[in-house]
């Protein structure tokens, strides 16, 4: 995965005006970092670490100490340390922080810049938890073994290497930073060609090739304005493996990204709900009808509760299933006797509200249509045939696509879905197969709690 880190480093490679943004930024920082304590960065360990940083992205020493003059000679710019959060439908999240003399100016940039990628900002603390605060040091004066060898007797108990080039880079939690680097200084690894507090994200995700240009052009957005000062994501950027971008057969207008947006940051705030719905499969030599329930908690853990019966000619299955504490437990429909497996955790949740509104079916959308009626919002969508069939085979060996449409109820109020309908065609090679699910969903609080059936 490519790191922030050599994000920025490139930027500055590029061309001079990224560089001049770049150390811009710095200048900003080192005289805020200055202003709130002793300008001598020796005794001041936050002015020493930015100083420290600047020094590996070569910021001109005469930027450096113009910043701390301005701090020293009474200086009335005050900035305010200020930090965004946002999420999207698809898993994204994305930390912003900046200095800024105008927060309200720079939550509107900021929110504008999210739109583009149908983020939603976020509450504090919504995201953050999901990423890891990091020190990060590279140097190419001792080698891998030495370094190991280093820090495996010294205090610094939690950190890990990576290789690029001929440039050890080790990372450890951001509270050990301080230790690792006066370790790797006394050991005679006294030049860093890098020095970095970062947010890692626990988890990286990956996006279909339209929608990471999109949000790859949000990210270059955030970075170039004036008070954003860092910029994480969970996001992988790598070039590499990089499927064709395919441009969208539908524009969504502002009114429709508004609600599509809006459901989805609902829907990220979910923390429970239930469901019951049937499915029909017809076709040539097929004639199914499935009926399920079930409860399905996401947050603090996830776990999940289903009941389906199966009707085909005279056959009937029922089926029940729990998912809880990373078990899963199926019933043997002959002997009633329960069977334990390993967790899938989520993606077992054959009913998963974001699947409806993900950035791939997003992509995938030919035609909407929105109807408010009273405390309802309907939505009708259309796909492009090509480019769904596209994400059916992504995630499973299915008959070809040959039509699809979605009816959803949504209530005005919280946002939420209330019923979802799906109809779709796929053509097996020996004729037309026809499936229609219809889903309703109630939220929060409504759902039973899940425990093991045994043990």
């Amino acid at each position: 995965m490519a790191h922030k880190w050599n994000r920025i480093r490139e930027k500055i490679a590029s061309n001079d005006a990224g560089a001049r943004s770049i150390y811009e930024k710095f200048g900003r920082e080192i005289y805020a970092v200055a202003k709130r304590g002793e300008p001598d960065p020796e005794p001041h360990r936050s002015l020493k670490a930015v100083l420290d940083r600047a020094k590996t992205y070569n910021v001109p020493q005469a930027m450096i100490d113009r910043a701390l003059e301005k701090a020293q000679g009474g200086s009335e710019e005050i900035y305010e340390e200020i930090r965004f959060e946002g999420f999207g439908g698809d898993g994204t999240k994305v930390i912003v922080e900046a200095l800024t003399r105008n927060v309200n100016r720079t939550a509107s940039e900021v929110r504008d810049a999210f739109e583009m990628s149908g983020i939603s900002l976020g509450e504090s603390g919504s995201v953050d938890y999901m990423f890891d605060a990091m020190g990060v040091i590279g140097q190419t004066g001792l080698s891998f073994e030495e370094a190991y060898e280093l820090l495996s007797d010294s205090p610094v108990r939690d950190y890990y290497f990576i290789e690029e080039d001929d440039t050890v880079i080790i990372l450890c939690p951001l509270e050990e930073f301080h230790v690792m680097q006066e370790v790797l200084q006394n050991a005679g690894a006294a030049e860093f060609t890098m020095v970095e507090q970062t947010m890692e994200a626990q988890h990286c995700i990956t996006l279909p090739a339209y929608a990471k240009a999109q949000f790859e052009s949000m990210i270059n957005a955030l970075e170039n304005l004036e008070e954003v000062q860092q910029v994480y994501h969970n996001v992988d950027l790598d070039e590499e493996d990089q499927e064709e971008v395919i441009e969208p057969s539908y524009i969504m207008s502002d009114e429709e990204q508004a609600v599509f947006s809006t459901i989805i940051s609902a829907i990220e705030q979910v923390k429970r709900y239930s469901y019951e719905g049937s499915m029909t499969l017809t076709g040539p030599d097929t004639d199914l009808i499935m009926f399920m329930e079930g409860d399905i908690h996401l947050k603090p853990e996830f776990a999940l509760h289903s009941k389906s019966s199966f009707q085909s000619g005279d056959k009937e299955v029922e089926q029940e299933i729990r998912e809880v504490q990373g078990k899963a437990y199926s019933r043997d429909h002959i002997t009633g006797e329960w069977i334990v497996s390993e967790g899938l955790g989520e993606s077992a949740a054959q009913e998963s509200l974001t699947k409806y509104f993900s950035r791939e079916n997003v992509e995938a959308i030919q035609d909407i249509q929105l109807e408010t009626s009273g405390s309802e919002i309907r939505i009708e969508i259309e796909y492009d045939v090509q480019k769904y069939d596209r994400i059916v085979q992504k995630h499973r060996t299915a008959p070809k696509t040959v039509a699809a449409k979605q009816h959803f109820k949504i209530n005005s109020t919280t946002m939420l879905p209330t019923s979802a309908l799906l109809e779709m065609e796929s053509d097996d090679g020996d004729g037309i197969i026809s499936l229609n699910t219809e889903i309703t969903y109630t939220y929060n609080g409504t759902s039973r709690e899940i425990v093991p059936p045994i043990g």
